[in-house]
């Protein structure tokens, strides 16, 4: 998931080099690892979707993001994630092996 934060001048730079964020890239390895860093928008993305469609849930994933002082914004979490919900599905080929 690569989400940069709306109108912002380091969305710009962002995307000519995303910096790495090390539970994002655990998260490549390993997409159940629980692991998030509040600072990072795709970090607390991930963290909002793990709790789709529970409303309450991801309204208190909101809440509790929003109390770390270095968090990204709400409406940038919430942009994130409608990035990703409004992505279509992965097509999945066949292996010519089979």
């Amino acid at each position: 998931m690569t989400c940069e934060p709306a109108n912002s001048l380091e969305s710009a730079k962002a995307e000519a080099a995303p910096p790495a964020c090390p539970a994002c890239e655990s998260a490549a390895k390993k997409p159940l690892s629980g692991i998030y860093r509040f600072t990072c928008v795709q970090c607390c993305a991930r963290l909002v979707l793990s709790a789709h469609p529970d409303k309450r849930q991801a309204s208190a994933m909101l809440a509790a993001i929003a109390r770390f002082r270095e968090s990204p914004s709400r409406a940038d979490v919430l942009e994130c994630v409608r990035q990703h919900l409004t992505k279509p599905p992965s097509v999945l080929k066949k292996s010519e092996s089979d």
